[in-house]
């Protein structure tokens, strides 16, 4: 699934994502520890482990110079995605993160165990949300660089 503005669609931005795919396809993820692995000058790669929890603990992110593949390795989770563009609360720069208002509106998406979402560039989207009830996630999060 791949949502956004026609208007915020940059070529650029995804004409990496059959790298992307070869990288998510040909690494084993089950094996790597939780943490940050740098892949080449274009792609870096978040290991994620964590229990599911009410989505409304979470705040709504965006990134300047990063697009977000998530990409579910074992768990299942909500992600809501918007394409607003709600004011920004704060930005840390070594992150590429910044947190954003609760957009008014926005897409709720149910991962499953092998799924992957594309989120574009300033893209307000808060992850981590519980299903059912709360379950033990490994995730992966390709940062692909503009």
């Amino acid at each position: 699934m791949l949502q956004t503005r026609l208007a915020r669609y940059d070529k650029r931005d995804y004409e990496k994502i059959e790298e992307a795919i070869s990288i998510l396809t040909t690494t084993d993820w089950t094996v790597l520890e939780v943490g940050r692995y740098e892949i080449n000058d274009d792609f870096n790669a978040q290991v994620l482990e964590y229990t599911t929890q009410d989505i409304e603990q979470s705040d709504f992110e965006i990134h300047h110079h990063r697009l977000d593949i998530h990409y579910m390795v074992e768990g299942e989770e909500i992600i809501e995605v918007s394409t607003d563009k709600p004011r920004e609360t704060q930005y840390l720069e070594e992150r590429d993160l910044a947190w954003v208002e609760k957009p008014k509106s926005f897409s709720r998406v149910h991962m499953s165990k092998e799924d992957m979402l594309i989120i574009g560039m300033n893209e307000p989207h808060r992850t981590n949300g519980v299903v059912a009830s709360p379950v033990p996630v490994k995730k992966i999060v390709l940062k692909m660089k503009h």
